[in-house]
């Protein structure tokens, strides 16, 4: 029984391709507001992973309230795919949609750890409208075991690509 649970869990190489191919998506303007939030960068590039489609123009406002300075990113969902955009970048998208969280909330959702319905009911998030929320949510497939999966992939690339002590010393 672990055999086959374990051999279930395991990524498909489609899967694992998707995640390699969204190493690189995050939008300089949002590497240049999270700064050095490794955790939250990885968890935004998981989101072109995570889209599945859609077939109107949806874009989530994202205003995030934690420490000192307030973080906004836009999450935006169209026919042509799913991009994250922050600063003056955010304005190329149609925002249908403003919620206000924490960023743990945030992360848990777009992590597949909290339905937006469930952080909606119980107060961690807020949103100006309800309709539009639930068709953005549509146009993804959020789930932590498809997040884990991107993240290991994500990681290994990573470790693939930092130079080996001897490249390093020469």
């Amino acid at each position: 029984e672990r055999r086959r649970l374990a051999a279930a869990a395991e990524p498909t190489p489609e899967e694992r391709a998707a995640a390699a191919a969204a190493t690189a998506t995050v939008d300089p303007s949002v590497l240049a507001l999270l700064g050095d939030d490794v955790e939250l960068i990885d968890t935004v590039a998981f989101v072109t992973v995570a889209f599945i489609g859609s077939e109107m123009t949806v874009g989530l406002l994202c205003r995030v309230t934690d420490g000192e300075t307030p973080l906004q990113v836009v999450i935006g969902a169209s026919p042509e795919g799913a991009v994250v955009l922050a600063g003056e970048r955010m304005s190329e998208l149609t925002v249908t949609c403003t919620i206000d969280c924490q960023r743990e909330p945030l992360v848990q959702i777009l992590r597949g750890d909290l339905e937006p319905l469930m952080a909606l009911t119980s107060g961690q998030v807020m949103v100006d409208d309800l309709g539009q929320l639930m068709a953005w949510k549509c146009a993804f497939r959020f789930e932590r075991s498809e997040f884990n999966a991107f993240l290991g992939e994500r990681r290994r690339l990573a470790a693939a690509a930092e130079p080996t002590p001897e490249e390093r010393a020469a």
